[in-house]
């Protein structure tokens, strides 16, 4: 989806082109639908309030980290949803949101609820590899994780603060219950 800011600053267009920002609408010539130029619309933005800011900045920003085709992981991301909460999805899987060395060690020191070597998947593939997790520090599991990304147990809900695995199922409905990396 396209932005006003983006259509302005010429992603489909020149400001040129494009007209004035502040205009009851803009029209965008490089798009068309059904055959007519493209019209965006300009909605007056409306003043944020204290309230609104102290809502903003004290509501925790929540990150799912998320594999779609895991049944626990999209339960996580329902319960999060239908409670209300916005939530951040990582799909980290994909090579363009995996995360980086940083990350995970940021994650490990920040999980809550399980020793750090829960954050590793005991599943056929960890079997396959010889590995031999149990307990092991941030230091080592870090780097399996740097090696084998798909390791990663899911889901995980991190809420800036403190990180938290969604297994048993039950936690994820203290997670939807808190808005925000709960145990219990």
């Amino acid at each position: 989806m396209l932005t006003l800011r983006q259509l302005h600053d010429g992603v489909v267009g020149s400001a040129e082109t494009l007209g004035d920002s502040h205009a009851e609408s803009v029209v965008a010539p490089a798009l068309r639908v059904g055959g007519e130029p493209f019209r965006l619309r300009a909605d007056p933005v409306p003043e944020r309030t204290a309230y609104d800011a102290a809502v903003t900045t004290d509501a925790p920003q929540l990150t799912l980290l998320h594999n779609p085709h895991c049944s626990t992981s999209v339960h996580a991301l329902d319960a999060l949803t239908d409670a209300g909460h916005e939530v951040a999805v990582r799909k980290y899987l994909l090579v363009a949101e995996r995360l980086d060395e940083a990350e995970l060690r940021s994650l490990a020191e920040r999980l809550v609820g399980d020793p750090v070597d829960a954050l590793i998947r005991r599943d056929k593939r960890y079997k396959d590899l010889g590995l031999q997790a149990d307990g092991l520090g941030i230091d080592e599991v870090v780097a399996i994780l740097v090696e084998h990304p798909q390791l990663l147990q899911r889901p995980i809900l991190d809420d800036g603060t403190a990180a938290v695995i969604g297994r048993p199922r039950e936690r994820q409905a203290a997670w939807a219950a808190a808005g925000r990396a709960v145990v219990d």
